[in-house]
């Protein structure tokens, strides 16, 4: 059975086909009305974990599906998903609309810290249930993304961050729906992100991350590999070599895209032995050299 889905498996699943620009891209966003959104494969995705965050406004009853709970909107609400707590999503009669935006973590990478908010970490009810008002308020929000969306103009991402920063105060400032109790975090795993997060970004060619590895993780933690990786899976879902994995590609895209360092001191930067380790790496992650990606293949 599949564990996680994927950005591309939700294109493929609402859309038949994910966007040529998602290889291309160091983060993604996109943003749909609820019509739009659900289509023609209107069937809820399984309870399984994304590698995706989205934002969901919904106008009509329903129905929010946890591990240890459920949670019901009684008229409009306003959902945050986030990749590491697994959830199904179901509209119960009566639903009328709304709006739902998804992002990947890269879309903010360098713009702020929106994936540490409350609002997306494990734990905690990230249900918010909307008056009319309210509703309207944040409507006018998910209409200004569409807009910019559709405008396409040179600072068309960072509108969107703007207006995404904008949706994450509001609801801050809201009472959650239901038991608000926060679940115990999993400390390993909050400490594991953060030293990885310490490593970037990178901003010289002579620095060089210092935990390339589980062990060197598990040795900064004084814990057995064994037991940080069983952590990991458990908070997220991901062993410890995929959330390296995913965080060094990351900052290769940024470096590729957003540097003139050549690809072997970027290679070095990031910790590989010899530029071929790097070039094999980016290309079985993204079918794509790092030239090829460097150059918008």
């Amino acid at each position: 059975m599949k564990q996680t889905h994927s950005i591309e498996d939700f294109y493929r699943d609402r859309f038949d086909a994910a966007p040529e620009r998602l290889r291309r891209e160091i983060g993604h966003c996109n943003v749909f009305t609820i019509e739009d959104y659900v289509g023609r494969n209107s069937e809820s995705i399984p309870f399984i974990r994304r590698d995706y965050y989205k934002i969901s406004l919904l106008d009509g009853p329903t129905r929010v599906g946890y591990a240890d709970r459920t949670l019901e909107i009684g008229t409009r609400g306003l959902l945050f998903s986030n990749p590491h707590v697994p959830y199904i999503v179901e509209r119960m009669d009566g639903g009328r609309g709304g709006y739902v935006c998804v992002f990947t973590a890269a879309f903010f990478h360098h713009f702020g810290s929106l994936t540490q908010y409350p609002l997306f970490q494990p734990g905690g009810t990230p249900v918010f249930e909307l008056t009319e008002p309210q509703y309207a308020e944040a409507e006018t929000l998910f209409r200004r993304m569409l807009a910019e969306l559709g405008a396409g103009h040179a600072h068309r991402d960072d509108a969107l961050r703007v207006c995404i920063f904008e949706i994450a105060h509001y609801a801050l400032r809201l009472r959650p729906a239901g038991d608000s109790t926060q679940a115990p975090s999993n400390r390993v795993a909050d400490l594991f992100l953060e030293l990885l997060e310490r490593q970037f970004p990178i901003g010289d060619t002579r620095e060089r991350l210092a935990l390339r590895t589980p062990a060197d993780f598990a040795a900064q933690l004084s814990i057995h590999v064994n037991y940080l990786n069983k952590s990991l899976k458990e908070a997220t879902g991901k062993t410890t070599t995929d959330l390296l994995g995913e965080r060094i590609l990351q900052e290769a895209k940024v470096l590729l895209r957003g540097t003139r360092w050549n690809v072997s001191e970027i290679a070095y930067a990031l910790g590989f032995p010899e530029a071929p380790n790097f070039n094999t790496f980016f290309r079985q992650k993204t079918q794509l050299s790092p030239t090829q990606f460097r150059n918008g293949a």
